[in-house]
């Protein structure tokens, strides 16, 4: 049953041919500046506030699951699976081209890695086809994920139409105006995008894995020593996901009552042109404009700032890691620390991809509640 959200701020019916006390609650919604947890605690989910730092993504999974189409498990599991192989493609053609600048610096006309022996045309041979596999698998990776977050858009777009039109009229009238516009459109979009984050943090994870896996057959004491200095800068940046969560939700509230509040000014043109409130109405609007451009500003800034603030923490720790591998490695281990370090930089993209996409799943996941509440 469709029933009026808990969550979104209703009004009173529109009476009477020139509605007075309509105009007059749309030029005065927003003249009160009340303290900003009672606001959210009135317009945002128990849900939603319930979301934590630790387990934001298995909640928003959770409420993304009622618009996954038939057979998403094998979608995102083909996404991982596709940037594992690309990935490992990538690693060996820089351990290959390693190996290759060691050669050449050594005089030597072959490479070599443990009992591993090949010369230098078949080695570049082989990495030419590894990076057409990592193309390929790009490609593919990025055509079911496109599909996949399409697909979930349409499903969470075609359910909020069929639960409005499903509903009773008394439901449907006690809908504050612009309502459903703004959760059919842009709530129904963003939990596309969600969707998309999740095949992101599959491919991410994969690739990190399969950097790891080859960086751990090089030379497994630096890798682990890496590992642990990037779970360790991850950790750390816990409480600004969380401060994240909180300005995701802040902004989400703030933007859907501008799109209820634009909506009534517009069904209300000619009665704010009568009473000659325009001016109250813009001053209204700009408050509530105001507010939720300032949420906006703390999200995008932390969005932005999260990602590279973990990149340069990690380039940061790796420098400390390399300075101390080179001088612990004899001469014989240098090619591989080189091949580690090369693997390392590589790496660090897919770990700023994670976190990027953990970023995208705590902006987007408060956009799938708001639909599954409907």
């Amino acid at each position: 049953m469709f029933t009026a959200p808990s969550n979104v701020a209703t009004s009173p019916p529109l009476q009477g041919p020139l509605r007075p006390n309509a105009v007059r609650r749309l030029s005065h919604h927003t003249q009160e500046k009340p303290n900003v947890l009672n606001h959210l605690k009135r317009v945002i989910p128990a849900k939603v506030r319930a979301f934590s730092t630790a387990g934001g993504i298995r909640s928003a999974w959770r409420h993304l699951r009622p618009f996954l189409p038939q057979h998403s498990n094998v979608s995102i599991g083909g996404v991982g699976a596709l940037s594992f192989v690309g990935s490992v493609a990538e690693s060996t053609v820089l351990v290959i081209l390693t190996l290759i600048a060691n050669s050449l610096i050594a005089g030597d006309d072959n490479i070599s890695f443990r009992s591993f022996n090949l010369d230098q045309g078949s080695a570049a041979a082989i990495a030419s086809g590894l990076v057409l596999v990592r193309i390929v698998c790009i490609l593919a990776a990025a055509a079911i994920s496109s599909r996949f977050a399409a697909a979930v858009t349409g499903r969470a777009q075609r359910k909020i139409v069929s639960a409005y039109l499903g509903s009773s009229y008394v439901a449907r009238s006690a809908r504050p105006p612009g309502d459903l516009t703004t959760v059919l459109v842009n709530h129904g979009r963003f939990t596309g995008d969600l969707a998309g984050a999740f095949a992101l943090v599959a491919a991410s994870v994969c690739g990190l894995v399969a950097f790891g896996g080859i960086s751990a057959a090089v030379n497994p004491l630096a890798t682990l020593a890496i590992a642990a200095l990037g779970i360790a800068v991850l950790l750390s940046m816990a409480p600004l996901r969380g401060r994240s969560q909180r300005s995701s939700r802040e902004f989400t509230a703030e933007a859907r009552l501008l799109g209820q509040r634009s909506t009534e000014m517009e069904a209300l043109n000619t009665e704010i042109q009568l009473f000659d409130v325009s001016r109250a109405v813009q001053e209204a609007l700009d408050r509530r404009i105001e507010h939720g451009t300032d949420h906006l500003k703390r999200l995008r800034f932390l969005g932005t700032s999260i990602p590279q603030l973990f990149q340069t923490a990690m380039l940061a720790a790796a420098i400390g890691a390399v300075i101390f591998m080179v001088r612990s490695a004899d001469g014989n281990e240098l090619a591989s620390i080189g091949a580690v370090v090369l693997l390392l930089i590589r790496s660090m993209s897919s770990a700023q991809q994670y976190v990027a996409a953990n970023q995208r799943i705590i902006e987007q996941s408060s956009y799938a509640v708001n639909v599954t509440e409907l």
